[in-house]
């Protein structure tokens, strides 16, 4: 159903990210996610713990506050989610527009401030 994770089930969704990320590694390319736990939980629920302990690299986001001075350049505000207990790195900001799929209705934003 083009680029919509809501038009299947956490198994069914688990199981196609599960295809796609096994098949980059098994030609020879590195392979993670990006994601936060909110859209992980809305998307995957917890069918789909096997990820994170396959050992695909996590990159979280959780952005900085403006204005607030804080210990958000660390990973101690991680909670586990998706089989990984500890992410590989941090998204912080950032707010570049991308298209996905040649639709302007599916767009995501590219983050560029991040902490590895």
């Amino acid at each position: 159903m083009g680029c919509s994770w809501t038009g299947y089930n956490y198994t069914d969704n688990c199981n196609f990210l599960t295809s796609a990320l096994t098949v980059i590694t098994q030609n020879g390319k590195d392979a993670g996610v990006f994601t936060t736990p909110y859209i992980w939980n809305e998307f995957f629920g917890s069918a789909c713990n096997s990820i994170g302990s396959a050992g695909f690299d996590l990159w979280y986001a959780h952005y900085l506050q403006t204005g607030h001075v804080n210990s958000t350049l660390s990973f101690s505000d991680f909670v586990s989610f998706g089989g990984w207990s500890e992410p590989s790195m941090k998204q912080t900001g950032g707010n570049i527009t991308v298209t996905l799929c040649n639709n302007p209705l599916w767009h995501a934003y590219l983050d560029l401030a991040w902490h590895p």
